[in-house]
């Protein structure tokens, strides 16, 4: 059995999801010092940021990298990448969350970067996509619901 699907209901992509983003941020360059990280990402109210140069696959840095590194001795004024981990997985705008959701959990990967053709689109950490996923399917039920009381309302017909 499939993933529920409606005709009324548009499949939900990793771009759909970015979109309903208040505004995505921008990645941070990995020699920026972690201090001006944490304080953008207390400043816009975020968890993670992605450190990305432009070149290569993008790495997230978050209150539990910056954890993980304080432990192993890493200071504030470090370039950002000294505590950033690699980021497993990126997606195309065009494809399907449930896709990449699976992919992640598999993965044990926390973000999925958002890349459009070797240009930044964003960063979703897997409990947005797991919210947006299930959100997306009451939705369809909901919808498959109507359906069925339209189906054997008294005085229609169903064939």
């Amino acid at each position: 059995m499939g993933l529920p699907r409606h005709p009324r209901i548009e499949s939900l992509t990793v771009g759909t999801l970015l979109a309903e983003k208040a505004r995505p941020e921008s990645p941070v360059l990995p020699e920026t010092r972690i201090a001006d990280v944490l304080a953008r990402m207390a400043q816009h109210g975020i968890d993670a940021l992605a450190v990305w140069d432009g070149t290569a696959m993008p790495g997230v840095f978050s209150g539990q990298t910056w954890m993980h590194g304080c432990v192993s001795g890493i200071r504030e004024d470090d370039p950002v990448s000294a505590a950033t981990m690699a980021c497993q997985v990126s997606a195309a705008p065009g494809e399907a969350v449930s896709t990449y959701l699976s992919l992640m959990q598999a993965q044990k990967a926390g973000y999925l970067a958002v890349i459009d053709a070797g240009r930044w689109m964003g960063l979703l950490s897997i409990e947005e996509m797991q919210a947006a996923l299930l959100r997306h399917y009451e939705s369809i039920f909901r919808e498959l619901e109507l359906d069925l009381k339209i189906l054997f309302m008294q005085g229609t017909y169903s064939c």
